[in-house]
């Protein structure tokens, strides 16, 4: 915001201010001059008494009418100012009639405060000055008039006071005011921001939203389309190896075809697993299972694959017997498998995997650790996110890298929860955290 735009709103933000407070006075002059005038009719000498008592009949009137009219105008008003200034000259009318009517010049003591307020209430200084000219000067044309000379040299230096407390006043209450609005349009310009912010943040969220659910349905389509001829693909490879006709060498080709065959399929059925994991459509059958038997079960596949590189298993799994959780016991057998597939293929040559199992409170923690290539420390929160393989870069495994985005979703959705800790260069440890059985 430049300055003169930044001059022009605070302007009429004081003008706005100084709007509001025009009403509330009005109510008071004409309370104040109601009572005026009932004490002067009451107390002062006729005939002074009746004029000064129709004097303030005709201020109450006037105040009225400004306060009727000024209801209609809009805020702020390019009327504020005069209006203000019309009041004021009302007010000192009253004052120096008074003063001429009694033939008194020391009734202009009421022009005092006339003057402090006049600082207060304006909120820009040409009109202070102009009031406070025009007060003092007025005030000395009555007294000139009634010649009251003692008077005026008494009231000269009560009066000089009032007009340096009224500049003061009005300096101070003018910066007050002005830190005030300029903190109020500083919180207006932050609320806009942050209003902008906030609607950027959720046209953003929808958009990642709708790519995240297309890119799902994209992924669960072709992974169906794919499905289908590697089906046929993988059918006729298994007929082929039943065939005693074919030559050594074919054999090995149809070998070769069968077993890349195997690892597309697994590729896609992961596929389809995440693609149904995201769009919300993964369902679990929540039922008792013993994880000690399941955990054995699962081994029965992998420890094969870990002898083959001298990888030990301690698969008595101490712990794990006598537990049950609350699960999907084929969903369960997945994460654990892709635990254990991991723990074998991202280990190094004759390195160890563990299998620990424990029960806390209501919860159940299955622990998978081996002696692998670990993570970096600063990477960990990458783990769990699809496509995601940290070790890539430090190792010839081959994978699609959603394995732990699923297991991490399929034990939510089980009521359960999945974390890792690892040391780059010593090995890393998974846990499965999953709800008791308290059936059994």
């Amino acid at each position: 915001m430049d300055r003169t735009t930044s001059h022009e709103r605070m302007r009429v933000a004081l003008t706005g201010t100084m709007h509001d407070s025009l009403r509330p006075v009005l109510v008071a002059i004409i309370l104040l001059y109601t009572a005026f005038g009932v004490g002067h009719w009451l107390t002062l000498p006729r005939p002074q008494g009746v004029v000064v008592a129709l004097a303030d009949v005709f201020s109450v009137i006037l105040a009225v009418a400004l306060w009727l009219g000024f209801g209609k105008l809009p805020r702020p008003s390019r009327l504020t100012y005069p209006i203000a200034a019309g009041i004021n000259v009302l007010m000192l009318a009253n004052v120096y009639m008074r003063a001429y009517v009694m033939r008194d010049a020391e009734l202009g003591t009421t022009l005092l405060p006339l003057l402090v307020g006049a600082g207060f209430f304006y909120l820009w200084w040409p009109w202070v000055v102009a009031s406070l000219a025009v007060g003092v000067t007025g005030w000395y044309i009555v007294a000139s008039r009634v010649n009251d000379l003692a008077g005026v040299q008494e009231h000269t230096y009560a009066i000089m006071a009032a007009v340096s407390v009224a500049l003061a006043l009005h300096f101070v209450r003018v910066r007050s005011l002005r830190r005030l609005e300029t903190l109020r349009q500083a919180d207006e310009r932050k609320a806009a921001e942050l209003e902008l912010a906030l609607a950027d943040s959720d046209r953003l969220r929808l958009a990642a939203e709708q790519a995240s659910v297309a890119k799902s349905e994209f992924l669960s389509r072709m992974s169906h389309e794919l499905r289908t001829p590697l089906t046929a693909i993988l059918g006729f490879a298994q007929l082929l190896e039943m065939d005693t006709t074919v030559a050594p060498m074919q054999a090995e080709q149809i070998g070769h075809i069968h077993r890349a065959g195997q690892h597309l399929l697994k590729l896609i059925d992961e596929v389809l697993d995440l693609g149904k994991v995201e769009s919300g459509n993964i369902v679990v059958s929540v039922e008792s299972v013993a994880v000690g038997p399941l955990m054995r079960e699962c081994l029965e596949i992998t420890v094969p694959l870990a002898e083959a590189r001298g990888i030990a298993v301690d698969a008595d799994a101490p712990g794990l017997d006598g537990l049950s959780v609350s699960a999907d016991r084929t969903r369960l057998r997945q994460v654990l498998l892709n635990l254990l597939s991991n723990a074998v293929k991202y280990n190094r040559d004759g390195g160890s995997i563990r299998i620990e199992g424990a029960q806390a409170g209501q919860r159940v923690r299955v622990t998978v650790s081996d002696t692998g290539i670990g993570m970096p420390a600063d990477r960990m929160d990458e783990l769990f996110q699809p496509f995601s393989r940290l070790g890539a870069d430090l190792t010839e495994v081959k994978g699609s890298g959603i394995g732990l985005a699923i297991s991490r979703k399929l034990v939510e959705a089980m009521q359960g929860t999945i974390s890792a800790e690892s040391t780059h260069g010593e090995g890393s440890a998974f846990t499965v955290d999953l709800p008791l059985d308290e059936t059994v």
